[in-house]
């Protein structure tokens, strides 16, 4: 995978600065004291002004079994409009984006992603549902589950809104 493991451009929610070895440890710890699970993903807007789409990946951990919350991480970016000609680039962009983060935690941090959320309606009436079956296999094809909406979380709502 391409990530940079001193790039220090992840944050939480409070604006504390992350780079890998911080997050895999910070997982590592989460996940085996507090039964906590991964879940990753991305989502992203065009910018009102200007010409160009904000682009954020979230790692999450969280349980269901505990009431105490849980603690993400993201990274924003920012690409020119014209890199996405088409409603399924974007797409792809965002489902490629979360698999390259799942995969760096899989294999260089040996750290289990519970699934990957993908901001794609499989509904029929939405313009993403034509898209809905290859990106679903994209992620699975990794070996990753794949979770589209209403159970998109990670990409639907966390990432979202450090995409806005």
């Amino acid at each position: 995978m391409e990530i940079d493991r001193n790039l220090s451009n992840w944050r939480d929610n409070s604006g504390a600065v992350y780079n890998f070895d911080n997050i895999s440890d910070v997982i590592k710890s989460q996940s085996s004291e507090r039964s906590r699970k991964v879940y990753i993903g991305t989502d992203s807007h065009r910018c009102r002004k200007g010409n160009s789409v904000a682009i954020a990946t979230a790692i999450c951990l969280w349980s269901t079994d505990l009431h105490d919350g849980g603690w993400y991480v993201f990274k924003r970016n920012f690409v020119p409009k014209k890199t996405f000609p088409s409603l399924y680039d974007r797409l792809f962009h965002e489902v490629y984006c979360s698999v390259e983060t799942a995969s760096f935690l899989r294999d260089e941090e040996g750290i289990n992603v519970e699934e990957i959320h993908i901001n794609v309606n499989p509904l029929e009436s939405e313009k993403s549902s034509k898209y809905a079956a290859q990106l679903r296999g994209y992620v699975e094809g990794f070996g990753f589950k794949c979770i589209l909406k209403p159970g998109d979380w990670a990409a639907g709502g966390v990432a979202d809104k450090h995409a806005r």
